[in-house]
């Protein structure tokens, strides 16, 4: 299962049992960068957390590589300077109807 990269932090709604933080992406100034994660079953949310959050960092497009196994967000970073990205897999219990499911 994947769930888009925008979640709720609101615990009433979704419960967090289990959350990994990956290695940091550098995304290079003005380029689409790709942020890849490695599909694991025991995790049924995929995302990222832009570093500096006052940054102009976006996700323009997000796949699925069957054959390799990987959960692919392609980044765009809009500022000057190099930006990091940090992947993260989640396992949530008693989701709501908060999220949008692919």
């Amino acid at each position: 299962m994947l769930i888009q990269n925008s979640y709720t932090t609101d615990k009433s709604i979704a419960v967090v049992d289990v959350e990994e933080t990956l290695q940091d992406v550098s995304i290079p100034q003005n380029t689409v960068g790709k942020v890849e994660i490695d599909f694991d079953h025991r995790f049924n949310f995929y995302g990222y957390k832009v570093v500096n959050d006052k940054k102009k960092v976006f996700c323009v497009g997000q796949d699925c590589d069957p054959l390799s196994g990987k959960i692919i967000f392609h980044i765009y970073n809009t500022e000057n300077g190099a930006e990091s990205v940090t992947p993260i897999r989640r396992r949530f219990l008693g989701i709501g109807n908060v999220f949008d499911i692919m």
